[in-house]
């Protein structure tokens, strides 16, 4: 009678801790409202609450004895990038604080444990990822309607739609994200198609250039995955990649054009050059920085490296960070996700994660629990298929 009782208060406190979860997360988008004496808002405080009860029943699950997700590739993957941030990155960003190198942060170093944090909290328990999903779309969304309804003229930047978030590109990720999350679960349809667009509003009120890149790269890999799937790739990809180049010759002028001019709004008088350029050279400052980085924090500048800047490019400031550790801590999830989405022949998730890897490539994400969360989630849809149409999905 009592085994049954603590089962029936877990899965109540699991049900609302995910719902919960969702919501933070949605909170966190709003960074604008953070508390200024702390320096974090009400979406992180609850959402470290959820993570200290998301362990605490995971703790639970294995003194119960009872099954956990802990063999599966993406669990030792949560795993391994876990200790290599506690193990690894956290020495490291130690010793180049000690030294004086300029742009290291150990907040940011909090920033990375609190995301993996949550994952743990969320990866080795039965999770109900729908319902996590769900909640963070539509808070998501309820805030970005109601800072158009109640919010002043500071939601906007230079009339780029940001809310109540810090910049608008902050935004676009979210929008990207959610619609990760609403792909993979394909369930309800008229719901998520209806989300679907409401999110895809709100990005393209927020006008960003990588988003526009993102959509470009979803409409290319989604074609791309619907003429050329899996058990055709090697008899077709050459003469998809023939068709590309002759399109591109004989467009060569237009394309030029239209990639210059989005360049020129983008790159801000070659800052974003810059910002790359001295991001690579912090990485290859010395040999110990080339393999194992230079902790976390920023390291780039538009007139020098170590300006305390981010280069913009979640590749370079990976390397910068933990060299090809970091990197692959970064990529591991959205980057396994994006195989099994093709292998399993699912063409808009292929596309929307296509995307989000491209909108990384203009923007440093590794910070954001939603880019962590999503990644992580798609991939737990892709490993457990037969979770697919079922109320919970673990």
């Amino acid at each position: 009678m009592l085994e049954n009782t603590e089962s029936e208060i877990y899965k109540k406190l699991q049900v609302v801790t995910d719902l919960v979860s969702g919501l933070a997360l949605a909170i966190i988008l709003q960074t604008s409202l953070r508390l200024p004496f702390l320096g974090v808002g009400f979406g992180e405080i609850i959402l470290l609450i959820c993570t200290l009860s998301g362990l605490l029943m995971t703790v639970w699950l294995w003194r119960e004895g009872r099954k956990t997700e802990w063999r599966s590739f993406r669990s030792w993957g949560l795993s391994c990038v876990m200790a290599y941030i506690a193990a690894g990155l956290l020495p490291s960003t130690l010793y180049h604080a000690s030294v004086g190198i300029p742009g290291v942060s150990l907040r940011d170093w909090v920033a990375y444990a609190f995301c993996a944090a949550f994952l743990c909290s969320i990866g080795f328990r039965p999770t109900n990822y729908r319902l996590l999903g769900w909640a963070l779309v539509g808070g998501v969304i309820a805030f970005w309607l109601g800072s158009l309804f109640f919010g002043s003229s500071d939601i906007w930047y230079y009339e780029r739609f940001r809310g109540w978030a810090a910049n608008p590109n902050q935004i676009a990720l979210y929008a990207l994200c959610g619609l990760v999350l609403l792909v993979s679960d394909e369930r309800p349809l008229p719901l998520a198609i209806a989300a679907a667009a409401c999110i895809a509003v709100f990005g393209y009120l927020s006008k960003s250039d990588a988003l526009i890149v993102g959509l470009a790269v979803f409409i290319s890999a989604t074609v791309f995955a619907l003429l050329v799937p899996v058990n055709r790739f090697r008899q077709r990809t050459p003469w998809v990649l023939l068709a590309l180049v002759i399109f591109c010759l004989v467009f060569r002028s237009h394309l030029h054009d239209l990639v210059m001019s989005l360049w020129t709004v983008a790159d801000n008088e070659s800052a974003r050059v810059f910002l790359y350029v001295h991001g690579i050279e912090a990485w290859l400052s010395s040999w110990s920085s080339f393999v194992f980085g230079l902790g976390a924090g920023s390291y780039s500048g538009v007139d020098s490296p170590f300006q305390g800047v981010e280069a913009h490019n979640s590749i370079i400031d990976a390397l910068t960070i933990g060299g090809l550790p970091m990197l692959v801590a970064v990529y591991v999830f959205p980057v396994a996700s994006l195989i099994l989405a093709y292998r399993k022949g699912l063409r808009l998730l292929f596309g929307v994660l296509s995307a989000l890897l491209a909108f990384t490539l203009f923007h440093y994400v590794a910070r954001q629990p939603i880019y962590w969360v999503a990644s992580y989630g798609a991939l737990v849809y892709l490993t457990l298929p037969r979770f697919l149409g079922s109320r919970r999905v673990n």
